[in-house]
C-alpha cells in the first residue's frame, strides 16, 4: 500500500540554481531528490507546491511523494536531515491523505527584505537586499493599495514563461520597518520587510514587482508611470528585476 508523505521544508537558495531540476545543473529539487531515495528508494520523484528561482530561499516550501515504505515522521525527518545537503532542511515530515496535493494551495506566503544600511551584520547579507537609497515611504500605501486584488499580471512574468493564465489574485501586500538585532554588538540598523500573500505567482512576478516597487520608492519613477504600466495591457517591462537573495518563500497555506 502506497504512503503519502508530506514535508516542510526550508533551503537557503544561494548555492542553486533554483528549485526546479535542470539538466547538468545543482538545484534543491536535484539534491532533495538524491537525498529522499537514500531512505525512500523506490521514490523517483515528487511534488511541490511551487518553483523557486536562483537564489531565491524558503521556510515553509511543501512537497510530497508516494511510497510503500511505512517509517515512523520522527525517524524519516531526522535520517533526512542526516543525509541532506546541509543548505536544506526537513522542518516537518508527517503521513497524510492520498488526497492532499503539494500544489493544490490556498495561498503562498512570500517575504522581501531590503535595507539601505550598509553595515547589517555580516551573516544577514545572503537574506537581504541592500539598496543604495533612502526609500520615499510615502509611496508604500499606494503602490500596496494599488496591487491588491485580481489583476492580470503579464506585465510582470518573466519572458518566455508560459502559464495558461496571468490572472492573480493578491491577498496581502505590506511593508513594514523593522529593527536589526545583532548577536554580537549593539546593532542601530534596520531592514523593511514586504510580505505579499497570493493564490498563485507567475514566473518571477515577486522579484518583478519589488523591483517596480524600488523604481518607484526611489523616486526614479513616478507612481502615475507606474500605476499607468500596471493597469495597461501588455507593455515591456521597463524595471529592474529585484535580487534573488532578498526574496523567501515562507509559508503554504492549505
Amino acid at each position: 500500500m502506497l504512503n503519502r508523505y508530506k514535508l516542510v521544508i526550508a533551503y537557503n537558495g544561494e548555492n542553486f540554481k533554483g528549485f526546479q531540476f535542470q539538466s547538468g545543473e545543482k538545484t534543491v529539487s536535484s539534491e532533495l531528490l538524491v537525498g529522499i531515495r537514500k531512505i525512500f528508494n523506490d521514490v523517483f520523484s515528487f511534488s511541490a507546491a511551487g518553483r523557486t528561482d536562483s537564489g531565491v530561499h524558503a521556510q515553509g516550501q511543501v512537497i510530497h511523494f508516494d511510497s510503500l515504505k511505512n517509517i515512523s515522521e520522527y525517524k524519516a525527518k531526522y535520517s533526512l536531515n542526516a543525509v541532506l545537503n546541509k543548505n536544506i532542511r526537513v522542518l516537518s515530515f508527517q503521513r497524510v491523505d492520498s488526497l492532499f496535493h503539494s500544489r493544490k494551495a490556498k495561498s503562498r506566503v512570500y517575504y522581501y527584505l531590503f535595507t539601505p544600511c550598509e553595515d547589517i551584520p555580516f551573516y544577514l547579507k545572503s537574506y537581504i537586499t541592500y539598496i543604495n537609497f533612502f526609500p520615499n515611504e510615502d509611496f508604500f500605501l499606494d503602490f500596496s493599495n494599488l496591487v491588491l486584488g485580481y489583476h492580470d499580471f503579464v506585465n510582470f512574468r518573466k519572458k518566455g514563461s508560459n502559464e495558461k493564465s496571468t490572472f492573480c489574485t493578491i491577498f496581502h501586500f505590506a511593508i513594514s520597518k523593522k529593527q536589526i538585532k545583532s548577536l554580537y554588538q549593539a546593532c542601530e540598523t534596520y531592514y523593511y520587510e514586504i510580505q505579499i500573500v497570493a493564490e498563485s505567482f507567475l514566473y518571477r512576478m515577486v522579484r518583478n514587482l519589488v523591483g517596480a516597487f524600488f523604481e518607484v520608492i526611489s523616486n526614479r519613477q513616478s507612481f502615475i508611470s507606474f500605476r499607468d504600466f500596471f493597469l495597461g495591457k501588455k507593455f515591456d517591462f521597463k524595471y529592474h528585476s529585484a535580487q534573488a537573495k532578498g526574496l523567501c518563500l515562507v509559508k503554504v497555506n492549505y
